[in-house]
């Protein structure tokens, strides 16, 4: 059973750097998250922000960055993307499988067009023997995959390049049979 062990948010809304349980962006030796959390604060602090981080996720996975932004509750980027700031949105989410600790990274941001695509790197990893070896790897689009089981990886790189920068790499990928921890991470999220 997998279960998440840290989340990083970066300019999404109201959450400009939020980092809970174990993230590279705050500290990977840090406690992960307990498998039951609660989120308290006053009202307007962000609560119903982070949840939607997962819904946004999710249904970027499912139709796509573009529409995600465009759902009526979200109003578009613009209105996604926290107030005053350039960078791009970002994600961070650290998960544990089958003792199996993957973590994942997308960066989304406008192209030229001012539409909402994904910059960038996007990134699956996995830890092998206390090595972080990236499983997906694409950055603009353009970019590599290892093929791996939970307790192995493959040493040859399949290069990879995908045509719609609105699509996710682990939403087209995460389709093929031959990349089952892609298919884990995507079906996790979704």
């Amino acid at each position: 059973m997998a279960h998440i062990e840290g989340i990083y948010i970066k300019n999404y809304r109201s959450l400009k750097n939020v980092s809970l349980g174990k993230t590279c962006q705050n500290d990977w030796l840090a406690n992960p998250l307990p498998k039951l959390i609660t989120i308290i604060g006053p009202n307007g602090c962000g609560k119903s922000t982070f949840n939607d981080t997962f819904e946004f996720i999710r249904d970027c996975l499912a139709v796509g960055v573009e529409q995600a932004c465009n759902k009526p509750h979200r109003g578009g980027f613009e209105r996604l993307h926290t107030r005053g700031q350039s960078a791009a949105i970002g994600f961070e989410i650290n998960y544990r499988i089958d003792n199996t600790p993957i973590a994942y990274r997308l960066e989304i941001d406008k192209d030229n067009n001012a539409r909402p695509v994904v910059v960038q790197e996007e990134i699956l990893k996995k830890d092998l023997d206390e090595t972080r070896v990236p499983v997906l790897k694409l950055n603009e689009q353009k970019g590599y995959v290892l093929p791996f089981k939970i307790n192995e990886v493959g040493s040859e790189k399949i290069d990879i390049k995908l045509d719609d920068p609105q699509r996710l790499g682990i939403s087209t990928l995460g389709n093929l049979a031959e990349h089952q921890p892609i298919i884990t991470f995507r079906q996790f999220c979704t």
